[in-house]
């Protein structure tokens, strides 16, 4: 009894106060708390139910697992490696989609990128054959504004000749310090030609004229005085009476003139180039069967017999008698060097060929328009391609500006290459030619820097290349360039090829001067019969022939 009342006070809870007010359980005895943690364990839920897993989480899971230190260092080295797994394989997995989705995303960019392009192919393409269209419509108006320069340019020829026929220039005259008006010119042409005697023998007969009639309209000298220059300046006289020059002309005569004075017709700049040019040619034909009587040259035209016409661009169907050649080159065993308009070597020389579908008519004018495209001046440009006279070319190059001499001197080497490899490639009789010059050094006898050698063909030391001063641009190019059609063509020379006729010559520009047929219409009105070209072998009508003869005497 005792016994059990003591278990049961040892069982109650004191409920008294602590001094910090809180309530505090009495001190158990050891049996009593046994009893209570098999009660707590008869309460707690079976091992089997998943809520009483331990926590892995809880610091000392391992502990109340009953595990050693070894047994949890296996454990954590085990974590690290399946985690390492896990991660690997969530790497690779991640990789993978990333991969995936990057080959999906290019294929489609590209896809993207391919069409894009396709379009703008295509569109390229569209404007391509447009602008292609539109080169070739601008190619066809360009041929048909060359044919109408061509034409209004002869034109404008008739139309000075017709407004010139009247007017003769007096070269040489000198003059005097009391020459301050133009009455005092008059008198000194008046003078001159008071001397002329009424009465002349001539091959036909006795001449007669009455010069001291001849009524001058007007007369001046021509250009500013120049104290510092060594020639005295032209006089220009316009008389009233064409008969009048007429018969000056024809009398033009040294016998009767003072000393270094004769006189010329004013003719426009293209014919007195063509008669400076052609000159020669009379000069060489005194001495043959042809003479004085049956070869004239009659404004920039040469007329052999009345009936052959010799210009610029057919001189070489002049007649073998005639041998005007010689009197452009010298020739040795070493050396070949020439100059002038004449000799086929020349840059003046008439030799179309065609360079980038642009027809050119000689080396020159396509170096000078190179000249005007490196200089960006589109005016020169234009103007050079619708000249036919090689010095106005080289007067209107002179007047291009504005860009870098030196970077030109490099460029213009080009540009003489490229002409005249198209130039001898095109025309077969010019390559023969120069092909027969094999081995020699070439050179062109100028003393123009930096084309020619710097000697004249007239001087003493032209034979002695060691005398020259250089070789010159044309020796180099044309050496060079015999040299690789050498190696291409072995077999090739003049002796092979005929010397082309006036038609061969200008069967390449038939193209350049045929109305197209989108231009039939604009062309019409330039089809008059006055404006069609002469044939080079037409006769010369007999009404012509006092006004070739007094014309004997010009470009002599």
């Amino acid at each position: 009894m005792s016994n059990s009342n003591s278990n049961i006070n040892d069982s109650k809870e004191d409920n008294t106060d602590t001094p910090g007010g809180k309530r505090k359980l009495t001190q158990r005895s050891p049996q009593s708390a046994n009893i209570m943690e098999e009660e707590i364990a008869s309460k707690a839920p079976r091992s089997d139910d998943s809520s009483n897993e331990m926590d892995p989480n809880h610091p000392d899971a391992y502990a109340m697992a009953g595990l050693d230190d070894q047994h949890v260092k296996l454990a954590e080295m085990l974590e690290k490696r399946l985690g390492k797994v896990i991660k690997d394989t969530v790497d690779s997995k991640l990789r993978q989609v990333i991969d995936d989705k990057c080959v999906a995303m290019e294929n489609s960019i590209e896809r993207r990128v391919i069409s894009n392009v396709d379009k703008r192919l295509a569109r390229v393409e569209r404007h391509s054959a447009i602008a292609l269209s539109h080169a070739s419509k601008m190619q066809k108006e360009m041929k048909y504004v060359k044919q109408v320069n061509t034409k209004q340019l002869d034109r404008l020829i008739k139309c000075e000749l017709e407004i010139n026929k009247n007017h003769i220039i007096f070269k040489g005259v000198p003059e005097n310090k009391l020459e301050r008006s133009n009455d005092y010119t008059l008198k000194i042409v008046k003078k001159i030609i008071g001397d002329i005697p009424s009465e002349q023998k001539r091959i036909a007969g006795v001449y007669k004229y009455n010069f001291a009639g001849i009524v001058i309209e007007r007369c001046h000298r021509m250009g500013r005085f120049n104290r510092e220059s060594k020639f005295p300046r032209d006089i220009f006289v316009k008389v009233i009476n064409f008969m009048d020059k007429q018969a000056l002309m024809d009398w033009n005569n040294k016998q009767y003139l003072p000393k270094g004075v004769f006189l010329r017709n004013d003719y426009p700049p293209e014919i007195q180039s063509a008669n400076r040019a052609l000159g020669p040619i009379l000069e060489a034909a005194k001495g043959t069967v042809y003479g004085t009587t049956r070869i004239k040259l009659f404004q920039g035209v040469i007329i052999i017999d009345n009936v052959q016409r010799i210009t610029l661009k057919n001189v070489l169907e002049v007649p073998k008698p005639i041998d005007y050649m010689s009197q452009f080159f010298v020739e040795t065993d070493a050396l070949y060097a020439w100059f002038g308009i004449l000799h086929i070597f020349s840059n003046f020389h008439w030799c179309p060929f065609e360079i980038k579908k642009e027809t050119f008519f000689m080396p020159e004018q396509f170096i000078t328009v190179e000249l005007a495209v490196f200089a960006d001046d589109d005016d020169a440009k234009t103007e050079l391609m619708n000249m036919q006279d090689p010095y106005e070319m080289k007067r209107r190059a002179k007047k291009i500006t504005g860009y870098d001499k030196e970077a030109w001197a490099n460029k213009m080497m080009d540009a003489a290459y490229i002409a005249n490899k198209a130039k001898y490639e095109q025309n077969p009789y010019f390559l023969g030619k120069l092909l027969d010059t094999h081995p020699k050094l070439l050179a062109e006898a100028s003393s123009e820097e930096p084309w020619g050698c710097g000697l004249t063909l007239k001087h003493a030391n032209i034979k002695n290349p060691r005398r020259w001063v250089r070789q010159g641009i044309m020796g180099e190019t044309l050496q060079v360039l015999r040299q690789e059609f050498i190696e291409a063509r072995p077999s090739h020379s003049s002796q092979n090829v005929p010397a082309p006729t006036y038609a061969e010559v200008t069967s390449q520009m038939q193209d350049l001067f045929s109305s197209s047929s989108d231009n039939d219409e604009g062309s019409s009105e330039f089809s008059d019969a006055e404006d069609t070209p002469t044939d080079p072998k037409e006769p010369v009508a007999a009404n012509n022939e006092s006004a070739l003869n007094m014309e004997e005497g010009d470009g002599q």
